[in-house]
């Protein structure tokens, strides 16, 4: 049906179409994002289902002072983010693979990543009443690596279609990624707790639920908003393609030079574009862009350290409030259903973020804008501490600048990636420096877990804020016209 659809329209028609497509999968693929306003949730089901015996009846260990009680807390949800992100980048890699080295239609991987997504999200509803181990397992690694699979690829075909915003399209696409927190995070807290019951429970610095009402509810909201996923995937997917001059006889648009044909709808062959539109802003672009890369070549590159080094150390300005803005709201607003509104409006923010980034990347050079916001995201996150002195009002405009601010990672790097390297290599090669920032997180989440006790959120802040200013100054040393790095590597 979906073919059939397509082959009724003109060009212009089917790429709104294939990006209105694209935009509505990214949507329920950027739904991991809830799981930081659903923190407090998840936290009390999970130490609910530790306080009960086999037979249902009350542990003897009072809630607060329990074994699990004292190792788990809202910090401990960050590691779905990072075991997410690190299986992110695995699809990422396997995704290219697919699509380099095997006759994969790119259609497949991404439905075959949606399918593992849904299904990722289904089985929290399992695991949420276990333990947290099995939620990272589902929310995260299974989630995580359909998401990267279908990731990379719908970016990289919605992108054929435009030559002169590619910086735009990319954003509108990752908005939409971000824009699952906007559009999931209210429909899901409204199920798991539509009286607007407040936390009535204090475990450190953690404000959480002993209303078993709540409680209850968090399992089968999984299974419906699972069930909302799935159907949106499946009525998009089939639209979702390439434009059908960027394919090439061989399969492959990696490096087509003036001997290569392309085939267009018809079947005519027709002489290859150059495949690193838009056109290159300088010299020492130019010259990169020419090179002849391969996987080999581009992770020796002096570019691919630099950007990796730079998204590694702007990592946890990714994580810390964006991901955990409704634990550290709780511990001085007691209000919980103006956190959830406040998170999803952050959730707004960081879409419009991405939108705006994309328009920036445009027009400005990758060097400046990310060292821009590496020094922003520092003096927000320096900033956010005098909020729990001040007026929440304070705290909410940080939230949102912070996740406006910080949009612009998942555009700036996919688009200078893709602009560098070239299209054939962009799952790959992104999904390598995508791989930096799941370290990073894994860092950051040890710390905010193990050591939120010690450092406390405000040490967590300051932390965060001087890894931002390390990240944007470190992209100083980006340099295209020098790319090949100076050391051999073993």
């Amino acid at each position: 049906m979906q073919k059939r659809t397509m082959d009724l329209l003109n060009d212009k028609q089917r790429f709104v179409v294939v990006a209105t497509s694209g935009a509505a999968v990214m949507l329920t693929l950027g739904t991991n994002y809830c799981l930081g306003g659903l923190s407090p949730y998840i936290v009390s089901r999970l130490l609910e289902a530790d306080q009960l015996n086999s037979n249902g009846t009350p542990a003897r260990d009072p809630h607060p002072g329990s074994a699990a009680a004292s190792k788990l807390n809202t910090g401990t949800v960050v590691w779905v983010f990072v075991v997410a992100a690190l299986f992110q980048g695995f699809g990422m890699l396997a995704s290219g693979f697919l699509t380099a080295q095997l006759p994969f239609d790119r259609r497949w991987s991404i439905a075959c990543g949606c399918l593992i997504s849904s299904l990722g999200t289904c089985l929290t509803g399992l695991t949420v009443a276990v333990s947290i181990g099995l939620v990272i397992l589902t929310s995260g690694a299974i989630f995580g690596f359909g998401q990267g699979l279908a990731y990379a690829l719908i970016l990289e075909s919605v992108t054929s279609w435009t030559d002169e915003s590619k910086g735009l399209i990319t954003g509108i696409l990752v908005s939409s990624f971000a824009a699952g927190a906007i559009v999931f995070l209210p429909i899901q807290s409204k199920i798991i707790n539509p009286e607007n019951l407040t936390p009535d429970l204090r475990i450190g610095n953690d404000r959480l639920f002993s209303q078993h009402e709540v409680t209850s509810r968090t399992p089968h909201s999984f299974f419906i908003m699972s069930a909302i996923y799935a159907s949106v995937q499946l009525l998009c997917i089939g639209f979702i393609r390439r434009k059908p001059e960027a394919r090439s006889q061989s399969g492959s648009d990696q490096q087509a030079g003036e001997g290569t044909m392309l085939i267009d709808e018809s079947g005519t062959a027709q002489a290859a574009p150059k495949p690193d539109s838009p056109i290159p802003a300088s010299e020492e672009e130019q010259e990169a862009a020419a090179t002849q890369w391969t996987l080999h070549s581009a992770v020796q590159s002096l570019p691919f350290f630099v950007m990796g080094l730079s998204i590694f150390f702007l990592t946890p300005a990714s994580i810390v409030l964006p991901s955990l803005d409704k634990a550290y709201g709780e511990t001085f607003i007691s209000n919980d259903m103006l956190l959830s509104v406040m998170a999803g409006i952050g959730g707004a923010f960081n879409a419009f973020g991405r939108l705006v980034a994309g328009i920036v990347i445009d027009r400005l050079h990758f060097r400046v804008c990310v060292l821009i916001q590496g020094l922003l995201l520092a003096a927000l996150h320096a900033l956010t501490p005098l909020s729990a002195l001040t007026h929440p009002a304070l705290y909410f405009i940080l939230v949102c600048s912070v996740n406006f601010v910080f949009a612009g990672v998942f555009v700036f790097f996919p688009y200078s990636v893709e602009k560098l390297y070239g299209s054939a290599l962009f799952a790959q090669v992104y999904g390598l420096v995508f791989l930096f920032k799941a370290v990073a997180g894994a860092l950051i989440a040890a710390v905010t877990t193990a050591g939120l006790g010690a450092l406390g959120w405000t040490g967590i802040l300051v932390l965060t804020a001087v890894t931002s200013g390390i990240g944007g100054l470190l992209i100083l040393l980006y340099n295209t016209e020098r790319w090949k790095l100076a050391i051999a590597l073993v």
